[in-house]
């Protein structure tokens, strides 16, 4: 399967998850959604395909725009489709927020 990512060394990218390297321990989530809705999110997420690396995560809470870093890319896809993935709902949007999201799950630990 292909995942989209942010990354600082190429920005955001779709690339297929075998080729992306991650830290033994590392959490895949799920969110708890219908099948439209992450539909949604997904077709958003592809549109900041080529985009830059946002090293700003303390106010990143924006859903247009033209950089992104991991967890914006996740959260602002998902706002789109109607959902806010933010746990604590700061100015900023972190990993461990969208890791306490009532609406994400542990779907896999590698």
């Amino acid at each position: 399967y292909s995942v989209s990512h942010a990354n600082p060394g190429s920005g955001v990218t779709y690339d297929l998850a075998r080729q992306i390297m991650v830290a033994k321990g590392t959490s895949i989530l799920s969110v708890v959604a219908g099948q439209s809705t992450v539909d949604t999110a997904v077709s958003r997420a592809h549109k900041f395909h080529g985009q830059g690396y946002n090293i700003v995560f303390f106010d990143n809470k924006f859903t247009n725009i033209r950089s992104a870093n991991c967890s914006q890319l996740v959260w602002a896809a998902y706002k789109h489709a109607g959902i806010d993935l933010d746990a604590n709902g700061g100015l900023g949007v972190y990993p461990i927020d969208i890791y306490n999201s009532n609406l994400t799950f542990v779907w896999k630990t590698i």
